[in-house]
């Protein structure tokens, strides 16, 4: 039940970094992309914005079964 709280009460900051990640992802590596993404984070906790500490938009937007998938085809994860 804690973690679901955590979960909940974290949304809204995970939400809004998977729009950024979403527009601004494009084309980049995906050591620019966690560079991105970890730069945001801390921008968001510094701004009080709930995030998880350690963001991820796949745990946030996608389906693991669906992740899998592309990895089991030789696509990336992300």
């Amino acid at each position: 039940m804690a973690k679901i709280q955590v979960e909940i009460d974290n949304l809204v900051g995970n939400v809004f970094l998977s729009c950024a990640c979403i527009s601004y992802y494009g084309a980049f590596t995906g050591v620019y992309r966690k560079k991105l993404t970890d730069q945001w984070t801390i921008e968001a906790k510094e701004r009080k914005i709930p995030t998880s500490d350690l963001f991820s938009l796949a745990n946030t937007m996608g389906e693991s079964v669906t992740i899998r998938g592309w990895q089991l085809n030789g696509l990336p994860s992300d």
